[in-house]
């Protein structure tokens, strides 16, 4: 291809700046397109990342790097002989000497943008990945849930009033040895005390039990887990459909470049729009739309989806929270037995008062450590189950 021919008398330094100029321009063009699709490819680190994540975000990625980047092309041309004398009106460009080598570049900005709704694809797949995730382990824990914050109020507790109940063994003890007191009665104390240690014993191996397994609590309420889980997954579609919708669309910008090669006396350049629509894409879109409508109905309505199981989880929730709330009401009632008892005997003057103030203060403790265990449990289950 001979290209548009230089002015009759110009300089032979004006052509050659001219040409550096124009080589210049392609080179520049070609590190800045690479430069961007660089920049938009490598996606900063993530200290909370899931494993999940880092795996959808790495996929998006190495899908949007393709898309971004532009593409270098090198052509070897055999033109016919009715080209060679630039007689091609349907592609100008195919014209000129018989054999032509030349070097392309060519950028698709609609590909560039799909390549940037890739991305954010990978991070709403993450996002519904972790809301998913998170309504599964809330329900999996089904009637334990709450139970661990609430087993370490009672664990507080016991521990806050060790030095109290280990003060009341001394005191009997004391007693004995004062024998104002008998043997049965110091181990009737003694037993109430180490049923406290055993009791703070249990509760830690259950805390324990139950974290091992994963237990939880969600820093919301059931209705919020429930919007997540269908914002995010709907979210995820949408994106979804927006960036299989570009695929009826294809827009390419080519540019390329001639050295002055077989028989040209001077290199050139050439460019090229081409722009194409798939007529599908009406049917598609439609498409589209009825599938996003039945998918956002499957989330709400369906009872393998999540929304429908925390649905049934709320249910199960609201027992559990009146069940705690009535053994609550009959504690309270039995600790203001137990104050009422301690107080007559505090007033009392029986030789045998000090023994059963001793025991009523071994129950009282084991008793207001109960209460400390249902009082949380029950704010755990209304902080979740509030709408």
């Amino acid at each position: 291809m001979t290209g548009v021919p230089y002015a009759d008398g110009e300089p032979e330094v004006t052509k050659s700046r001219r040409r550096a100029r124009r080589d210049t321009a392609l080179a520049r063009l070609c590190a800045a397109g690479a430069a961007i699709a660089l920049t938009a490819v490598v996606a900063p680190a993530r200290a909370d990342d899931t494993p999940y994540c880092r795996k959808v975000r790495a996929r998006a990625v190495s899908d949007a790097s393709l898309l971004i980047a532009p593409s270098l092309r090198l052509d070897g041309i055999k033109l016919p002989t009715a080209f060679q004398a630039g007689a091609n009106p349907i592609d100008p460009s195919q014209v000129g000497p018989e054999y032509q080598i030349r070097g392309g570049v060519s950028v698709s900005p609609l590909d560039i943008y799909k390549g940037f709704r890739v991305l954010d694809l990978g991070d709403a797949d993450c996002d519904q990945h972790v809301s998913a995730v998170t309504a599964e382990e809330i329900i999996a824990q089904g009637k334990e849930y709450g139970r661990a914050p609430a087993l370490q109020k009672q664990i507080e507790l016991l521990d806050a009033r060790r030095p109290g109940w280990e003060a009341l063994v001394a005191k009997s003890e004391q007693r004995f040895a004062s024998s104002v007191t008998t043997l049965q009665q110091v181990e009737e104390v003694r037993t109430r005390a180490i049923s406290l240690d055993r009791q703070r014993a249990q509760l830690v191996g259950d805390k324990e039990r139950l974290e091992s397994s994963g237990a939880r609590v969600f820093k919301g309420t059931l209705a919020d887990l429930t919007r997540a889980v269908e914002t995010t997954a709907m979210r995820y579609e949408r994106k979804a459909s927006h960036v299989r919708s570009l695929d009826s669309w294809s827009v390419h910008l080519t540019a390329g470049y001639i050295p002055p090669f077989f028989g040209s006396d001077h290199s050139d350049w050439y460019g090229m729009v081409a722009l194409t629509h798939n007529l599908g894409s009406v049917w598609r879109n439609a498409a589209e739309s009825r599938y996003l409508d039945a998918r956002e109905d499957e989330l709400k309505a369906s009872r393998h989806e999540l929304a429908s199981r925390i649905s049934t989880f709320r249910s199960n929730l609201r027992a559990s929270s009146a069940q705690a709330q009535r053994e609550l009401q009959v504690l309270e009632s039995r600790i203001s037995m137990l104050n009422a008892g301690r107080a007559a005997l505090e007033s009392s003057e029986a030789l045998k008062a000090a023994h059963a103030l001793a025991l009523m203060e071994l129950e009282l403790i084991a008793a207001d450590a109960e209460r400390a265990y249902l009082t949380e449990l029950v704010a755990q289950l209304r902080t979740l189950e509030e709408t």
